[in-house]
C-alpha cells in the first residue's frame, strides 16, 4: 500500500456529542444509583468537604458524622455549639444540598 497518495488517507471529522448524550458525571450518577451506592458516594463527598462547607471551627468540634436515609446525624463536642447548630439546621441542610447540587439531605439532627 502506498501512503504517499492523498486518496489513501482518510481524515475523520471530530466526534460531536448529540443533544441526548450525557456527560461522564451524569453516567456516573446513574451507575451509582443503579448499584445503590449514591448515598455512600454523597456521604463520602460531604465528609471530604465538611470543613469547607461548615467552616473550620465547626469541623474541628465535630466528633461523628453519619447519613442514614437522608438524615444527617452530627455529634459535636460542645453543648454551646450543639445549641447554635440546632438553630441553624435548615441553613446547614441547604448548604449541604447546594454543595451536592441535589436534594440529598432531608433533615439535620445534632447530638
Amino acid at each position: 500500500m502506498n501512503f504517499n497518495s492523498s486518496k489513501d488517507i482518510k481524515i475523520n471529522k471530530p466526534f460531536k456529542r448529540g443533544s441526548n448524550d450525557e456527560g461522564l458525571a451524569g453516567a456516573m450518577m446513574r451507575m451509582l444509583e443503579a448499584y445503590g451506592l449514591k448515598e455512600k458516594y454523597n456521604e463520602a463527598r460531604l465528609r471530604a468537604s465538611w470543613e469547607q462547607i461548615v467552616g473550620l471551627s465547626i469541623a474541628r468540634q465535630t466528633i461523628q458524622f453519619q447519613i442514614t436515609e437522608g438524615v444527617l446525624w452530627v455529634k459535636v463536642r460542645s453543648a454551646a455549639l450543639r445549641q447554635e447548630l440546632m438553630f441553624n439546621r435548615e441553613t446547614i441542610r441547604t448548604r449541604l444540598n447546594d454543595y451536592l447540587k441535589d436534594d440529598f439531605v432531608k433533615e439535620v439532627r445534632i447530638a
